[in-house]
């Protein structure tokens, strides 16, 4: 249509499709319709009989392939059911930069072809609760700066989220996405909540809440001081999830920090990159042997509920941790990520010290197997134990006194309790290399003074072999291929 002074001057550019430009008419002296109007106060009834108008034309216009409503403002509270009211199309939807200034409720319709949102701004809340969407529907780029709720909404074609922004809470609850679902570079602020949804195709999310985001929202808005307190993490409740094809799932680049897989097939789910929440825990406070464990969200969540659990309770949710997070150790270990892999078998073995159907003595034996060597897991525990009980069982063979080499004068020294324990260094160094090698290259030309050498020795040798092989099955685990 050709423009005049009569027709809106709205126009929108694509950039590898024709240029829309608006044909409704304007009053006089008005640059654009009452559909492009941005005044918040325009009135509501006049805009709606023209909205209806507008379908109606592209409806009936067989060289229109959908229903355009590019860049509209919606003023107030609107209703999609309401707008459709009487019209019979099965054309698509294409809503590209409008902006919704109330609530938007688009519950319970089906759209008929595609539907775009690209690009739209919901000020308010947004509702396509039980929505059937029965081509592609695309949200990229779109800004919902309220609560978003999909529930129940079906996607028959493809699902497209990429870049789009969540301020307020994001619910799929019971969402079934039969094509592909894609959330790539999507923000989500608060809660995303994928309970009991079904994805029968290829879901990607990825980069979601990503680092360039947060750089450059740091850059350009927020302060200084600001920047470093920003936080990648979000709440995604994906438990009860139904993956009908676990293979074409994955998670790149995303913080799951606060992820929630309860009851969810993770068995062959790609993680790529992703950020895990952390445990930091030291050896009885010291401070150079620091192991740094990932944990998942349920697990965190249970920690801060036990007190508050029955004794069933706690059984039941303990197994459902674990099993999380034996699924992970499987897909890591499928994957040959063995050194990601063993964090999540700590994780399952920390909960079956939470499982109260293990005995005491059974968990008591665990306990003890974490802090020696996180259940193999660590390397450095072993090796720094090995090296502290040296040092101590040193002490111990120049209380009992020994020969080096056959010497005609063994050295001697009395008990600690006595006249002190003093001694030059050339003689302790003497006595470290005997307990740090458990006196076993130099057996032969070591004599100790009475039987309790001998009884230190025997110890030492057991202790050292103990330590030294949780250090080797440790390095195993980190480094078999």
């Amino acid at each position: 249509m050709t423009a005049d002074a009569t027709t809106c001057s709205y126009t929108r550019v694509y950039l590898a499709y024709p240029q829309y430009r608006c044909p409704l008419p304007v009053e006089a002296g008005q640059p654009v319709c009452i559909l492009h109007d941005t005044n918040p106060a325009k009135d509501q009834a006049a805009f709606l009989t023209s909205l209806r108008s507008k379908i109606r034309q592209d409806s009936a216009d067989p060289g229109a392939t959908n229903i355009r409503l590019d860049g509209t403002v919606f003023p107030g509270d609107f209703r999609w059911d309401v707008a459709i009211a009487g019209v019979d199309s099965t054309k698509g939807v294409s809503f590209p930069e409008a902006t919704f200034s109330g609530r938007a409720l688009f519950s319970g319709v089906t759209f008929t072809g595609d539907a775009y949102f690209v690009g739209v701004t919901f000020t308010g809340d947004a509702y396509f609760v039980g929505v059937t969407f029965t081509g592609d529907a695309t949200f990229s780029f779109a800004t919902f700066s309220g609560n978003a709720g999909f529930a129940r909404a079906t996607f028959s074609g493809d699902a497209y989220f990429v870049g789009a922004t969540f301020t307020g809470d994001a619910s799929f609850i019971g969402a079934t996405f039969s094509g592909n679902a894609n959330f790539s570079q999507a923000k989500f602020t608060d809660d995303a909540n994928f309970h009991w949804a079904t994805f029968r195709q290829r879901l990607v999310f990825s980069s979601l809440n990503s680092r360039n985001q947060e750089r450059d929202t740091a850059l350009t808005e927020a302060a200084p001081g600001d920047a470093a307190g920003m936080n990648r993490a979000f709440t995604l409740h994906f438990h009860s999830v139904i993956l009908e094809q676990p293979h074409l799932v994955s998670f790149e680049d995303v913080d799951l920090s606060k992820a929630s897989f309860l009851y969810t097939n993770l068995s062959q789910v790609r993680f790529i990159a992703v950020t895990w929440a952390r445990k930091k825990k030291r050896l009885w406070r010291f401070p150079l042997v620091k192991t740094n464990q990932y944990v998942i969200g349920d697990h965190l969540e249970l920690e801060g509920k036990w007190e508050t659990l029955a004794p069933g309770e706690r059984q039941q949710q303990a197994a459902l941790v674990a099993d999380v997070y034996r699924q992970l150790r499987l897909n890591l270990e499928g994957t040959r990520q063995e050194v990601e892999a063993g964090h999540f078998y700590i994780g399952q073995m920390d909960m079956r010290l939470r499982d109260p159907q293990f005995s005491w003595p059974q968990r008591a034996l665990l306990h003890v197997y974490r802090a020696l060597a996180m259940y193999g897991e660590s390397a450095w525990r072993p090796l720094f134990l090995y090296l502290l009980i040296s040092i101590g069982f040193a002490f111990l063979y120049l209380w009992c006194g020994f020969a080096w080499n056959d010497a005609a004068v063994p050295v001697q020294y009395g008990p600690f309790w006595s006249d002190g324990l003093t001694f030059p260094i050339s003689d302790y160094g003497k006595a470290w290399f005997i307990a740090a090698t458990a006196g076993t290259p130099l057996r032969a030309n070591i004599q100790f003074i009475g039987s309790w050498g001998y009884v230190v020795l025997f110890l030492n040798m057991v202790l050292g072999i103990f330590f030294i092989a949780l250090f080797v099955i440790a390095l195993r685990r980190h480094y078999r291929r």
